[in-house]
């Protein structure tokens, strides 16, 4: 499979950002609005998978989304731009992004294979059940802004058995909704058990492929560290080769990007919290995982931080 190959791929999930529920004939109710009004999803050339197949770019980033990645793109623009400025690429346009992440094993071939065409692959992760209330916050935000009557946790868990699709599925090849264990599953790509059902078990078979494929990326973008400088400078500096630092200039203590129209941030109770993270036991694992790894390879790069950090959760 080749660069034009993938591209074919990953276009299915950039087109396939819905949440659409069975109790609704209508599932377009669910439909994300990509406009300015909306939680930021919105789509520049360096987002679409599909734009302009020759630009040819030469990083990958792999969104999750829920988890800091309007920020991230933002910021990757700026990188961009920086790299061009330094000589070091010949377009603007030099990160591609996937998104909502979902990677089989013929993609992670492409992605990280001997034929691959990028430079550097980069992934975001959040903590597990803070994705999730940032993501059940958006399902109120999408039917409040239809004149519906938002619902409870329970009722859009409830209402929708089909968030975590199998990423071949015809019709929704996207983890962009799911809210069970996502990273494991988004990771995996396939349910190796059942390939033609909705993917509800996780086993510590699909945690371990996870972490093989997580080690794979060049850089673990750990959402709630964005507001630390040591990051932006270790990625800069030792996955990019800038000359200079970019912070990703992100307020962690604001929901400035939630709408003004969507004026109260829902947070889970202590039982909801509880609740999701015993149905996110692997997410969080590979979550953990992830921070290690991060902080181990920024260590041996001479970039230290904290070790508090591996233990707070936010």
């Amino acid at each position: 499979m080749n660069y034009f190959s993938i591209c074919a791929i990953f276009a299915l999930h950039v087109s396939s950002l819905r949440l659409a529920s069975p109790i609704d004939k209508d599932a377009s109710m669910y439909m994300w609005d990509l406009d300015e009004e909306d939680t930021p999803l919105t789509h520049t050339k360096t987002e679409k998978l599909g734009h302009e197949l020759s630009m040819d770019p030469d990083y990958y980033f792999g969104h999750n989304q829920k988890a800091g990645g309007t920020t991230i793109r933002s910021w990757l623009k700026k990188v961009c731009a920086e790299l061009k400025a330094e000589g070091k690429t010949e377009s603007e346009d030099c990160v591609v992004t996937h998104e909502a992440v979902s990677i089989t094993k013929e993609e992670v071939n492409t992605l990280f294979g001997a034929e691959s065409t990028f430079k550097a692959a980069i992934i975001n992760l959040r903590e597990p059940v803070a994705r999730v209330q940032s993501l059940f916050n958006n399902w109120i935000f999408v039917d409040e802004k239809r004149g519906l009557d938002p619902h409870s946790l329970e009722w859009y868990i409830h209402s929708d058995t089909s968030i975590c699709k199998n990423a071949l599925h015809k019709t929704e090849p996207t983890m962009s909704h799911c809210f069970e264990n996502m990273y494991v599953k988004s990771l995996v790509g396939t349910n190796p058990r059942n390939s033609d059902s909705n993917w509800q078990e996780t086993t510590m078979d699909d945690l371990d492929v996870a972490k093989e494929r997580l080690e794979k990326f060049s850089a673990l973008v750990i959402t709630e560290w964005l507001d630390r400088p040591e990051m932006a400078d270790y990625i800069c500096k030792h996955v990019f080769h800038l000359n200079r630092t970019i912070p990703f200039g992100h307020d962690r203590n604001g929901k400035a990007k939630m709408p003004q129209s969507h004026q109260q941030y829902h947070n889970f109770t202590p039982q909801q919290w509880a609740q999701m993270a015993e149905r996110n036991k692997f997410d969080s694992m590979l979550y953990h995982y992830a921070k290690e790894l991060a902080f181990k390879r920024m260590r041996d790069a001479g970039f230290s931080m904290p070790e508090t950090l591996l233990k707070n959760s936010q």
